[in-house]
C-alpha cells in the first residue's frame, strides 16, 4: 500500500492488525545510493567549528574539575592552556611570562572565585600585564542581572553555566574572530 508521504519516498507502508493483541506499521524504503567521498571533505574525527591550534588561552576557575574538564575540552580542540584557581597565580603567572612572551589570545574566567576577588578582578589583572585588547568571556552560575552591565562596563562576553561546549566553541570562535 502507498499514500501520501510513502509514495514520495518511494516506500511500501504495510499494516498489520489482530484484534485484542496489537497493531504492527511497516515502512519498507528502498536501498539508498552511495554518496561518493570528495577529497575535499573533512577526515573523520576533524573538528567541527574553528581550530584553536596554537591558540593560548588562560583559564580561571577555581573548581578544580571545572578547570580540568576546562582544560581537556580547550585542549581537546588545539589550545594551548595556563589555567589557574584564582586572581594571585594567574597574576603571578602574567609577571614572569611578561609581555616578551605575548599574551594569551583569550581568557576564560569564572565570576566568583570562592569567598576572594571576582573574575572581573582577574581579567583587570591579566589585561594589565598583557594589554586591555585580550578578549574574555565570564563563565558564571549566577543569573543576577548586575552580570550583564559587568560585562558591558569590562568588555566581557558572559555565559551563564552550565558551559556546553557547542555554545563555548561559538562564543570563542566569535571572540577569536574565526570562522
Amino acid at each position: 500500500m502507498r499514500s501520501g508521504r510513502s509514495a514520495l519516498m518511494e516506500a511500501q507502508l504495510g499494516l498489520r492488525s489482530v484484534p485484542g493483541r496489537g497493531t504492527v506499521f511497516t515502512l519498507e524504503l528502498p536501498a539508498g545510493r552511495p554518496v561518493p567521498v570528495s577529497a575535499a571533505s573533512a577526515p573523520a574525527g576533524a573538528p567541527l567549528g574553528p581550530t584553536l591550534d596554537g591558540k593560548l588561552i588562560v583559564v580561571v576557575e577555581d573548581e578544580p574539575a571545572v578547570r580540568g574538564g576546562m582544560e581537556v575540552l580547550l585542549k581537546g580542540w588545539g589550545a594551548q592552556v595556563a589555567s589557574f584557581d584564582g586572581v594571585a597565580a594567574s597574576t603571578q603567572w602574567a609577571r614572569e611570562r611578561g609581555r616578551g612572551e605575548g599574551p594569551p589570545q583569550l581568557l576564560i574566567v569564572d565570576y566568583q572565585l570562592g569567598d576572594g576577588p571576582t573574575g572581573v578582578e582577574a581579567i583587570h589583572a591579566l589585561r594589565a600585564a598583557f594589554g586591555s585588547a585580550v578578549p574574555a568571556i565570564v563563565v558564571t552560575g549566577s543569573t543576577i542581572t548586575g552580570h550583564d552591565a559587568d560585562a558591558d562596563r569590562h568588555d566581557f562576553h558572559l555565559l551563564v553555566k552550565p558551559a556546553v561546549p557547542g555554545k563555548l566553541r561559538a562564543l570563542i570562535g566569535f571572540k577569536l574572530g574565526l570562522r
